[in-house]
Protein backbone atom coordinates (compact mmCIF):
# COMPACT_ATOMS: atom_id res chain seq x y z
CA UNK A 1 0.00 0.00 0.00
CA UNK A 2 2.99 2.12 -0.45
CA UNK A 3 1.53 5.96 -1.50
CA UNK A 4 -1.42 5.67 0.93
CA UNK A 5 -2.11 8.72 2.21
CA UNK A 6 -4.35 10.61 4.57
CA UNK A 7 -7.61 12.30 3.08
CA UNK A 8 -7.55 16.24 2.60
CA UNK A 9 -10.33 17.54 4.87
CA UNK A 10 -12.95 15.83 7.30
CA UNK A 11 -13.10 11.81 5.41
CA UNK A 12 -11.80 9.30 6.49
CA UNK A 13 -9.66 7.21 4.29
CA UNK A 14 -11.21 3.61 4.92
CA UNK A 15 -7.93 1.69 4.32
CA UNK A 16 -6.36 3.63 7.40
CA UNK A 17 -9.44 2.54 9.04
CA UNK A 18 -9.36 -1.49 7.83
CA UNK A 19 -5.93 -1.71 9.16
CA UNK A 20 -7.56 -1.59 12.64
CA UNK A 21 -10.29 -4.13 11.47
CA UNK A 22 -7.40 -6.55 9.86
CA UNK A 23 -5.96 -6.77 13.19
CA UNK A 24 -8.95 -6.99 15.25
CA UNK A 25 -9.83 -10.40 13.02
CA UNK A 26 -6.40 -11.47 13.87
CA UNK A 27 -6.38 -11.03 17.41
CA UNK A 28 -9.96 -10.68 18.62
CA UNK A 29 -8.96 -9.88 22.42
CA UNK A 30 -7.77 -6.50 20.65
CA UNK A 31 -11.04 -5.57 19.21
CA UNK A 32 -12.06 -3.25 22.01
CA UNK A 33 -8.67 -1.32 21.64
CA UNK A 34 -9.02 -1.45 17.57
CA UNK A 35 -12.50 -0.21 17.99
CA UNK A 36 -11.14 3.32 19.23
CA UNK A 37 -9.30 3.90 16.27
CA UNK A 38 -11.99 5.76 14.20
CA UNK A 39 -10.13 8.66 12.73
CA UNK A 40 -6.99 8.92 10.22
CA UNK A 41 -6.10 12.28 11.81
CA UNK A 42 -5.11 9.69 15.02
CA UNK A 43 -1.36 9.24 14.68
CA UNK A 44 -1.44 5.76 12.64
CA UNK A 45 2.17 4.50 12.25
CA UNK A 46 2.01 1.99 15.23
CA UNK A 47 -1.39 1.13 13.72
CA UNK A 48 0.32 0.58 10.17
CA UNK A 49 3.23 -1.23 11.93
CA UNK A 50 0.98 -3.57 13.91
CA UNK A 51 -1.46 -4.36 10.73
CA UNK A 52 1.56 -5.51 8.99
CA UNK A 53 2.44 -8.05 11.62
CA UNK A 54 -0.91 -9.05 11.89
CA UNK A 55 -0.93 -9.81 8.47
CA UNK A 56 1.76 -12.45 8.62
CA UNK A 57 0.64 -13.83 11.96
CA UNK A 58 3.22 -11.77 14.31
CA UNK A 59 1.49 -10.53 17.29
CA UNK A 60 2.18 -6.69 17.72
CA UNK A 61 2.57 -5.17 21.32
CA UNK A 62 -0.43 -5.59 23.52
CA UNK A 63 -0.05 -5.03 27.02
CA UNK A 64 -1.83 -4.52 30.23
CA UNK A 65 -2.11 -0.08 29.81
CA UNK A 66 -2.29 2.04 26.93
CA UNK A 67 1.54 2.95 26.86
CA UNK A 68 2.07 -0.76 26.37
CA UNK A 69 0.16 -1.27 23.46
CA UNK A 70 1.02 -0.68 19.56
CA UNK A 71 -0.58 2.80 18.75
CA UNK A 72 2.29 4.19 21.43
CA UNK A 73 5.49 4.19 19.14
CA UNK A 74 7.66 3.41 22.42
CA UNK A 75 5.65 0.48 22.93
CA UNK A 76 7.79 -1.73 20.27
CA UNK A 77 10.79 -0.71 21.61
CA UNK A 78 9.25 -2.46 25.26
CA UNK A 79 7.56 -5.06 24.13
CA UNK A 80 8.69 -8.36 25.44
CA UNK A 81 7.75 -10.41 22.40
CA UNK A 82 10.63 -7.98 20.44
CA UNK A 83 14.26 -8.41 21.08
CA UNK A 84 16.49 -5.54 20.57
CA UNK A 85 19.00 -5.77 17.45
CA UNK A 86 22.48 -4.06 17.53
CA UNK A 87 22.49 -3.27 14.04
CA UNK A 88 20.07 -2.70 11.41
CA UNK A 89 18.49 -5.52 9.29
CA UNK A 90 16.70 -5.21 6.38
CA UNK A 91 12.63 -5.00 7.45
CA UNK A 92 13.28 -4.69 11.07
CA UNK A 93 11.13 -2.54 13.04
CA UNK A 94 12.67 1.57 14.22
CA UNK A 95 11.80 3.54 17.09
CA UNK A 96 12.23 6.96 16.76
CA UNK A 97 11.81 9.97 18.43
CA UNK A 98 11.03 13.03 16.26
CA UNK A 99 9.04 16.36 16.99
CA UNK A 100 6.04 15.94 18.63
CA UNK A 101 6.32 12.20 19.90
CA UNK A 102 7.70 9.20 18.70
CA UNK A 103 7.35 7.11 15.27
CA UNK A 104 7.57 3.55 14.56
CA UNK A 105 8.55 2.29 11.21
CA UNK A 106 10.59 -0.22 8.59
CA UNK A 107 14.41 -0.10 8.35
CA UNK A 108 15.08 -0.95 4.56
CA UNK A 109 18.94 0.81 4.14
CA UNK A 110 21.20 3.29 5.28
CA UNK A 111 22.09 6.55 3.60
CA UNK A 112 24.99 8.33 5.06
CA UNK A 113 23.59 9.39 9.01
CA UNK A 114 20.18 8.37 8.14
CA UNK A 115 18.24 5.01 7.90
CA UNK A 116 15.45 4.81 4.85
CA UNK A 117 12.32 3.91 6.74
CA UNK A 118 9.07 2.60 4.97
CA UNK A 119 6.53 3.27 7.31
CA UNK A 120 2.62 5.06 7.78
CA UNK A 121 2.02 8.40 8.36
CA UNK A 122 5.14 9.67 7.54
CA UNK A 123 4.13 12.89 6.46
CA UNK A 124 0.69 11.58 6.15
CA UNK A 125 1.31 8.97 3.93
CA UNK A 126 2.87 5.64 3.53
CA UNK A 127 6.37 5.99 2.03
CA UNK A 128 10.02 5.45 2.09
CA UNK A 129 11.47 8.51 3.92
CA UNK A 130 14.81 9.23 5.84
CA UNK A 131 15.64 9.37 9.56
CA UNK A 132 18.56 10.11 10.84
CA UNK A 133 20.00 7.59 13.23
CA UNK A 134 20.80 9.80 16.30
CA UNK A 135 17.02 9.80 16.66
CA UNK A 136 16.51 6.06 17.11
CA UNK A 137 15.37 4.76 20.12
CA UNK A 138 15.70 1.04 19.39
CA UNK A 139 15.43 -1.94 16.30
CA UNK A 140 13.55 -4.34 17.10
CA UNK A 141 12.80 -7.97 15.61
CA UNK A 142 9.79 -10.58 16.59
CA UNK A 143 11.17 -13.19 19.06
CA UNK A 144 9.06 -15.48 16.91
CA UNK A 145 10.83 -15.36 13.55
CA UNK A 146 14.43 -15.79 12.72
CA UNK A 147 16.93 -12.80 12.20
CA UNK A 148 17.84 -12.35 8.67
CA UNK A 149 21.41 -11.85 7.83
CA UNK A 150 23.24 -8.06 8.32
CA UNK A 151 23.33 -6.01 5.44
CA UNK A 152 26.61 -5.16 6.49
CA UNK A 153 29.63 -7.41 5.12
CA UNK A 154 30.66 -10.19 7.70
CA UNK A 155 33.29 -9.74 9.98
CA UNK A 156 35.48 -12.11 7.90
CA UNK A 157 35.91 -9.60 5.21
CA UNK A 158 36.40 -6.47 6.81
CA UNK A 159 40.19 -4.73 7.48
CA UNK A 160 41.75 -4.54 10.90
CA UNK A 161 41.99 -0.81 11.80
CA UNK A 162 43.65 0.94 14.81
CA UNK A 163 44.55 4.19 15.66
CA UNK A 164 45.84 6.09 12.20
CA UNK A 165 43.26 4.07 10.17
CA UNK A 166 41.13 6.15 7.75
CA UNK A 167 38.71 5.81 4.64
CA UNK A 168 35.22 3.98 4.55
CA UNK A 169 35.42 1.52 6.87
CA UNK A 170 36.53 3.83 9.63
CA UNK A 171 32.99 4.96 8.61
CA UNK A 172 31.62 2.09 8.96
CA UNK A 173 33.01 1.63 12.39
CA UNK A 174 32.22 5.04 13.56
CA UNK A 175 28.58 4.40 12.27
CA UNK A 176 28.19 1.62 14.66
CA UNK A 177 29.67 3.37 17.45
CA UNK A 178 27.37 5.88 16.33
CA UNK A 179 28.81 9.39 18.79
CA UNK A 180 31.99 10.51 15.97
CA UNK A 181 31.81 10.17 12.13
CA UNK A 182 34.32 11.68 10.07
CA UNK A 183 36.51 9.08 8.82
CA UNK A 184 39.39 9.20 11.06
CA UNK A 185 40.59 6.82 13.48
CA UNK A 186 42.06 9.10 16.29
CA UNK A 187 41.96 9.65 20.29
CA UNK A 188 38.09 9.63 20.13
CA UNK A 189 37.46 6.67 18.34
CA UNK A 190 39.43 4.99 19.80
CA UNK A 191 38.05 5.53 23.44
CA UNK A 192 35.26 4.82 22.31
CA UNK A 193 36.24 1.36 20.89
CA UNK A 194 37.83 0.47 24.18
CA UNK A 195 34.44 1.44 25.74
CA UNK A 196 32.85 -1.16 23.64
CA UNK A 197 35.35 -4.02 24.19
CA UNK A 198 35.00 -3.69 28.05
CA UNK A 199 31.38 -3.54 27.32
CA UNK A 200 31.39 -6.72 25.57
CA UNK A 201 34.19 -8.40 27.44
CA UNK A 202 37.10 -8.67 24.91
CA UNK A 203 40.15 -7.77 24.95
CA UNK A 204 40.42 -3.99 25.58
CA UNK A 205 43.18 -2.80 23.00
CA UNK A 206 41.54 -0.43 20.96
CA UNK A 207 42.10 -2.44 18.00
CA UNK A 208 38.95 -3.64 15.69
CA UNK A 209 39.93 -7.18 14.83
CA UNK A 210 37.64 -9.92 13.81
CA UNK A 211 36.15 -10.19 17.58
CA UNK A 212 35.39 -6.45 17.76
CA UNK A 213 33.97 -6.34 13.89
CA UNK A 214 32.25 -9.47 15.37
CA UNK A 215 30.78 -8.07 18.15
CA UNK A 216 29.78 -4.53 16.44
CA UNK A 217 27.50 -6.31 13.60
CA UNK A 218 25.81 -8.48 15.94
CA UNK A 219 27.30 -11.73 14.68
CA UNK A 220 28.09 -15.13 16.82
CA UNK A 221 31.80 -14.34 17.58
CA UNK A 222 34.57 -16.27 16.04
CA UNK A 223 35.15 -20.10 17.47
CA UNK A 224 37.89 -19.17 18.99
CA UNK A 225 36.36 -17.08 21.32
CA UNK A 226 37.53 -17.98 25.30
CA UNK A 227 34.59 -17.73 27.54
CA UNK A 228 35.20 -15.06 30.07
CA UNK A 229 32.97 -17.25 32.93
CA UNK A 230 32.67 -20.75 33.09
CA UNK A 231 31.06 -23.11 34.85
CA UNK A 232 29.88 -26.62 35.81
CA UNK A 233 27.28 -28.91 38.32
CA UNK A 234 23.63 -29.08 39.54
CA UNK A 235 21.14 -26.71 38.85
CA UNK A 236 17.81 -25.34 39.58
CA UNK A 237 14.99 -23.31 39.14
CA UNK A 238 14.43 -19.60 39.86
CA UNK A 239 11.67 -16.24 39.16
CA UNK A 240 8.09 -16.20 37.98
CA UNK A 241 4.68 -15.88 39.97
CA UNK A 242 4.87 -19.03 40.72
CA UNK A 243 8.66 -19.20 42.70
CA UNK A 244 7.65 -19.19 46.39
CA UNK A 245 11.27 -19.50 47.31
CA UNK A 246 12.15 -15.68 47.10
CA UNK A 247 10.13 -12.92 48.74
CA UNK A 248 7.36 -11.20 47.10
CA UNK A 249 9.38 -7.82 46.86
CA UNK A 250 12.40 -9.84 46.69
CA UNK A 251 14.61 -7.68 43.79
CA UNK A 252 17.71 -9.07 41.46
CA UNK A 253 21.18 -8.47 41.76
CA UNK A 254 22.20 -6.37 38.67
CA UNK A 255 19.07 -5.71 37.86
CA UNK A 256 16.84 -2.54 39.69
CA UNK A 257 14.57 -1.54 36.95
CA UNK A 258 12.34 -3.59 34.20
CA UNK A 259 13.51 -0.72 31.88
CA UNK A 260 17.23 -2.17 31.70
CA UNK A 261 15.78 -5.57 30.37
CA UNK A 262 12.45 -5.63 29.59
CA UNK A 263 12.62 -8.36 27.89
CA UNK A 264 12.63 -10.75 30.79
CA UNK A 265 9.66 -9.49 32.41
CA UNK A 266 5.93 -10.24 32.44
CA UNK A 267 3.68 -6.92 31.47
CA UNK A 268 2.29 -7.01 34.85
CA UNK A 269 3.24 -7.10 38.46
CA UNK A 270 1.41 -10.49 39.62
CA UNK A 271 -0.58 -9.94 42.25
CA UNK A 272 0.54 -9.62 45.91
CA UNK A 273 3.76 -9.08 44.87
CA UNK A 274 6.10 -6.26 44.25
CA UNK A 275 9.83 -7.05 43.61
CA UNK A 276 11.10 -7.81 40.36
CA UNK A 277 12.14 -11.66 40.74
CA UNK A 278 8.66 -12.66 40.69
CA UNK A 279 7.71 -10.82 37.72
CA UNK A 280 10.20 -12.40 35.73
CA UNK A 281 8.64 -14.32 32.65
CA UNK A 282 9.02 -17.81 33.31
CA UNK A 283 9.01 -18.70 29.07
CA UNK A 284 12.20 -16.93 28.95
CA UNK A 285 15.23 -18.28 28.76
CA UNK A 286 17.63 -16.26 31.74
CA UNK A 287 19.93 -17.65 34.06
CA UNK A 288 21.76 -17.02 37.66
CA UNK A 289 25.12 -18.38 37.86
CA UNK A 290 27.61 -16.60 40.56
CA UNK A 291 29.36 -14.08 38.36
CA UNK A 292 32.50 -12.52 38.89
CA UNK A 293 31.73 -8.86 38.62
CA UNK A 294 35.48 -7.88 37.79
CA UNK A 295 35.56 -10.39 35.05
CA UNK A 296 32.14 -9.93 33.92
CA UNK A 297 30.87 -6.57 34.84
CA UNK A 298 26.94 -5.90 35.16
CA UNK A 299 27.27 -3.99 32.27
CA UNK A 300 28.55 -6.45 29.87
CA UNK A 301 25.72 -8.97 31.57
CA UNK A 302 23.13 -7.11 30.59
CA UNK A 303 24.42 -7.07 26.83
CA UNK A 304 25.09 -10.40 26.12
CA UNK A 305 23.82 -14.29 26.28
CA UNK A 306 25.31 -17.68 28.03
CA UNK A 307 25.14 -20.50 26.81
CA UNK A 308 23.84 -23.67 28.97
CA UNK A 309 24.29 -26.90 27.91
CA UNK A 310 22.24 -29.60 29.70
CA UNK A 311 24.86 -32.46 30.19
CA UNK A 312 22.22 -35.55 30.41
CA UNK A 313 20.51 -34.37 27.04
CA UNK A 314 23.00 -32.72 25.07
CA UNK A 315 20.75 -29.59 24.66
CA UNK A 316 22.21 -26.53 24.72
CA UNK A 317 20.09 -22.36 24.37
CA UNK A 318 20.96 -19.63 25.10
CA UNK A 319 20.02 -17.78 27.98
CA UNK A 320 19.93 -13.68 29.27
CA UNK A 321 21.90 -13.24 32.74
CA UNK A 322 19.22 -12.06 35.21
CA UNK A 323 20.89 -12.12 38.49
CA UNK A 324 23.33 -13.25 40.67
CA UNK A 325 23.29 -17.06 42.95
CA UNK A 326 22.55 -19.72 43.96
CA UNK A 327 24.39 -19.53 47.34
CA UNK A 328 27.15 -21.48 46.77
CA UNK A 329 25.04 -23.56 50.57
CA UNK A 330 22.86 -24.95 48.18
CA UNK A 331 25.54 -27.42 46.23
CA UNK A 332 24.23 -25.64 42.77
CA UNK A 333 26.09 -23.34 40.44
CA UNK A 334 23.17 -22.13 38.44
CA UNK A 335 19.08 -21.12 38.67
CA UNK A 336 17.55 -21.34 35.33
CA UNK A 337 14.07 -20.19 34.58
CA UNK A 338 11.20 -23.03 34.09
CA UNK A 339 11.17 -22.25 30.37
CA UNK A 340 14.73 -23.21 29.89
CA UNK A 341 14.46 -26.34 31.98
CA UNK A 342 11.80 -27.40 30.27
CA UNK A 343 13.33 -26.69 27.07
CA UNK A 344 16.63 -28.76 28.09
CA UNK A 345 15.16 -31.76 29.28
CA UNK A 346 16.29 -31.55 32.51
CA UNK A 347 14.97 -31.46 36.42
CA UNK A 348 16.10 -29.45 39.60
CA UNK A 349 20.31 -30.81 40.30
CA UNK A 350 20.40 -32.09 37.15
CA UNK A 351 23.64 -31.01 35.81
CA UNK A 352 24.79 -28.13 33.43
CA UNK A 353 27.30 -26.43 32.00
CA UNK A 354 27.50 -23.06 31.53
CA UNK A 355 29.54 -20.38 29.17
CA UNK A 356 29.92 -16.61 28.96
CA UNK A 357 29.50 -14.59 26.86
CA UNK A 358 28.57 -16.60 23.77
Amino acid sequence: MNGLSEKPGAPDETKILAMADNIARAYPEMESYCNGYSHDSIPWCGLAAADCMATVGVRPPFGSTDTDRFLWARSWADDPNYGVLKVPRLGCVVVLTRSGGGHVTFYESTSGTNYMCRGGNQSDAINLAPFPKSNVVALVWPKSEPIPLPIDPPSTSLPVLRKGSTGPDVVRLQELLPKWIDGDFGTTTESLVKEFQRSEGLEVDGVVGEQTWAALLDEEPPPNTVPVFGTEGPCSWFGGPNDTGVAPDEGLAFITDISQAPHLFLPYQPSGTTGLARRLDPEVFYIACRWDYKRTPRAMLLSRKAIVRAIGTGIEHSAYPADWGPNAGTGRVADLSPGLMEALGIETDDEVEVEFPT
